[in-house]
């Protein structure tokens, strides 16, 4: 081969591995130009922070100048924010009068999310907020606050998703309506509301995924103490049910449950029956309110919050059933007479079985185990024949 072909192609060899090194530094830079895109703004997005909000009068809307004149029709509006603080509520408002919607915001502070006492009604509409949280914090609570209106939220790895109470005076109203929210790995209440007078929950999904760890035996689902008027309809709960416990007969009876699931099966609440016998399988809790000569053989009610219930009930008996992995009781017996409590197994429920007010319940032949309760009888006529209590915190309490 001549000098001058050997050169020619020495050149040719150099002009592509010249062209392949631009083109590898001109891939480089596209590349670290869509990676700066893409993460340079998250960074900032995420390192964003904005700072708690405290509103506890009227004239602290227009102190943080948020959009709105408070009105029915033109409320303030608090929205897009994203807040975690150390502070005991990342928004908290109480002492107004003015309406107001907050909206599409991020929120974890170190004891709520949000935090709400106000004593003028129906000012406050909680719509498509996130309150991704951690085991010791609470969603929403809300103090002596009517007229809530909370829908489209997501509550997640939290210790309580909604909380609300009336403190105050009887003559108080304290209604809600909680619609179409997402519960997600709850370890003790989704929502829990006491002394309400009126309440609609429909329409919420309480799941509990791959990642969830049980952190305590207290699964309460959604929760109902001395409470009236709850509607309760096509909720969809899964590892936690629905307690529902009154000390007065009109308030179970004013309340309408429908097509509830609870792990995939239907909430029975059943008021004023006789004469039946039920020995089910398709019902993930049931609830007997003002029943009858009812009887309830061969069951398995696990995983719930109360697996069954006799509240104002006469004359009834369980008879071979499985109540296990309940959150509040295995069963709970209310202000009845007459019950028989033959032949059950309770397992791992925190009480096994919880009598409160009730009147000749006769115990025997059970066996309750692994709960923090066996069986809890509080102010409450018995008889106790031959019982297996294995390895419960507490076997047997009796409270006069």
């Amino acid at each position: 081969m001549s000098i001058k072909h050997s050169l020619i192609r020495r050149r040719k060899v150099e002009l592509r591995i010249d062209t392949k090194s631009k083109r590898v530094i001109l891939f480089s830079s596209i590349a670290i130009l869509v990676i700066s895109a893409i993460i340079i703004p998250f960074i900032v997005l995420v390192g964003k922070k904005d700072k708690a909000i405290r509103i506890e009068s009227d004239e602290d809307f227009l102190k943080y100048n948020f959009p709105g004149s408070g009105t029915a029709v033109d409320p303030f509006i608090i929205e897009n924010y994203e807040i975690e603080t150390e502070e005991y509520s990342a928004i908290a408002i109480s002492n107004v009068t003015k309406s107001f919607i907050v909206r599409n915001n991020q929120l974890r502070g170190s004891n709520y999310g949000m935090w709400i006492a106000v004593s003028t009604p129906d000012l406050a509409i909680i719509t498509n907020n996130t309150f991704n949280l951690d085991i010791n914090i609470i969603g929403i609570q809300i103090y002596d606050t009517s007229g809530c209106q909370i829908i489209n939220n997501t509550f997640r790895n939290t210790v309580c998703g909604i909380a609300g109470w009336k403190l105050g005076s009887e003559d108080s109203r304290m209604e809600y309506n909680i619609i179409n929210n997402t519960f997600i790995n709850i370890s003790d209440s989704a929502v829990i509301l006491v002394r309400i007078n009126k309440a609609v929950i429909e329409g919420n999904v309480l799941i509990s995924n791959e990642e969830y760890k049980e952190q305590n035996g207290w699964k309460r689902g959604f929760s109902f103490y001395s409470s009236g008027n709850i509607t309760l309809k096509n909720n969809n709960l899964s590892n936690m049910g629905v307690t529902i416990v009154n000390y007065e007969l009109e308030a179970y009876l004013s309340h309408i449950v429908e097509d509830n699931l609870i792990n995939g099966k239907e909430l029975g609440y059943f008021m004023n029956l006789k004469n039946e016998t039920y020995n089910p399988t398709d019902f993930g809790e049931l609830y007997f309110i003002n029943c009858s000569f009812i009887q309830l053989e061969n069951s398995f009610l696990d995983n719930s919050s109360i697996g069954l219930s006799f509240a104002f009930c006469s004359n009834c008996s369980s008879v071979g059933n499985s109540f296990s992995q309940n959150g509040y009781a295995g069963m709970l017996i209310m202000n009845s007479i007459g019950i028989d409590i033959h032949s059950n197994i309770f397992d791992g429920n925190y009480y096994g079985l919880d009598i409160i007010r009730s009147l000749d319940i006769d115990i025997d032949n059970n066996t309750f185990k692994n709960g923090s309760y066996g069986c809890y009888i509080d102010n409450s006529t018995y008889t106790l024949g031959i019982n297996t209590f294995q390895n419960n915190e507490l076997d047997l309490y009796i409270r006069d």
